[in-house]
């Protein structure tokens, strides 16, 4: 006959394999180990995390696992099973923002900083359903270190994660992750004195420029970056002319779009390679050969439509222009992301023409089971509701949540010869 602890242990692996997908916790028990579920009047540990003692402080999750699922959580201590059962079967809905200080702690649920109150309670739920506890508002800290007080001055180095102010902070934070998790040393402080209070900027294309062949999002140009650069059905470098200007686009979201031009000179020239950004970016003049040896020749960096220029003499040879998101301390991955919406079907950034003969052309009830981009009502029919929408967003995509900067930029080329 198996004793009580056996039991605890039986049960304890049941629900382990319940909450992977593979049985269920339901095993009969003995009533000597039904669990004293009392506990759960008076408990006081949270019920999302393992903390040793018995029941948790969600009267109804405590009843439920103690009752149904894994009685030992009432009768030894709250361990990482009842805590991960609470997480598998009690309610973990909650409402942000609060109306309190994220980083105090306060007798309401919730606080009043909607993104950290949603990043602690997707950990700690009871911080948005009962109180927030000491405990929640030092995850606050932890998850949401800009704006937290005693974080810092943006403008110095010091060893907490973010600063004080929280839109600088943001910015800064958003491009550069490592400030925020890591510290906020000296490569920080340099960004926030360069981005900063900078207002946004929107740069207009030349009539004369000549646009990029990529729409934002793809990577036709990625040069030296591409898996086969000199693939001569798909050539990764767009060649361009003394004297010509492009207005392209370039995105930095997790991956890093790098564009690269090219040109061949037969004689001693001044390259000039100059570009005005809506982003931080590096403008670099690269010789060399993808498969053998590359790198820079000479380089420059732009700030936020502040145009930025290089120029180096070169011998007869081909040179390679590149221009992508950076500052001189190091590559941006993030903050750039490609304005989307949901009226744009063929993903070029704007809601026009194509997308109305997209939409045209699927009218009518959606194909069962199969996904229907047009239909944004979601009602299973494209139909004029649909259209109505399409062409009430007619026009550019706006940026998405988490844009700092646009994505558009203007570089030019200009050759002289060498010593003018």
């Amino acid at each position: 006959m198996f004793g009580i602890s056996q039991i605890g242990s039986l049960h304890r692996a049941a629900c382990l394999l319940a909450l992977a997908g593979i049985a269920s916790c339901g095993i009969a028990l003995p009533v000597a180990n039904a669990g004293d579920d009392s506990v759960c009047e008076t408990a006081t540990g949270n019920c999302f995390i393992p903390h040793g003692q018995p029941g948790c402080d969600l009267l109804e999750c405590c009843h439920l696992i103690c009752n149904e699922l894994a009685p030992v959580c009432c009768d030894e201590g709250w361990d990482s099973l009842c805590a991960g059962a609470a997480m598998e079967y009690c309610d973990t809905t909650f409402t942000c923002p609060g109306t309190d200080d994220c980083y105090e702690a306060h007798a309401s649920p919730s606080c009043v900083k909607e993104d950290c109150c949603v990043a602690v309670c997707d950990q700690l739920p009871a911080c948005c359903q009962i109180e927030w506890t000491e405990e929640c508002a030092e995850l606050a800290f932890d998850e949401c270190p800009c704006g937290a007080p005693g974080s810092g001055d943006c403008f110095a180095a010091n060893e907490t994660h973010g600063c004080e102010d929280l839109e600088c902070c943001s910015r800064v934070c958003g491009m550069d992750a490592f400030c925020c998790f890591a510290g906020w040393e000296e490569t920080c402080v340099i960004e926030a004195s360069q981005f900063c209070g900078v207002p946004a900027c929107d740069l207009q294309c030349p009539a004369d420029a000549t646009p990029e062949a990529e729409v934002c999002g793809q990577e036709i140009n990625a040069g030296c970056n591409a898996d086969n650069p000199h693939d001569p059905k798909n050539p990764a470098f767009t060649p361009i002319g003394c004297g010509e200007t492009f207005c392209g686009t370039v995105f930095a979201d997790g991956p890093r779009d790098t564009d690269w031009y090219e040109i061949t000179v037969t004689e001693p020239t001044a390259l000039t390679w100059s570009a005005a950004t809506e982003f931080p970016a590096a403008l670099i003049i690269v010789e060399g050969h993808c498969d053998t040896r590359f790198g820079a020749v000479a380089e420059a960096f732009t700030s936020d439509c502040a145009p930025g220029e290089v120029t180096v003499c070169v011998q007869p040879g081909t040179y390679f222009l590149f221009l992508s998101s950076a500052i001189e301390e190091r590559n941006l991955r993030a903050g750039i992301p490609c304005p989307s919406c949901a009226e744009d079907l063929n993903g070029d950034g704007l809601v026009g023409p194509f997308d109305l003969a997209l939409l045209l052309g699927n009218w009518g009830p959606c194909p069962p089971g199969d996904d229907c981009p047009p239909d944004f009502t979601e009602d299973e029919v494209v139909g004029p509701l649909d259209l109505a929408i399409l062409l009430d967003a007619w026009g550019p995509c706006g940026q998405p949540p988490g844009a700092i900067w646009g994505n558009d930029y203007i570089a030019t080329l200009t050759c002289t010869p060498c010593g003018n």
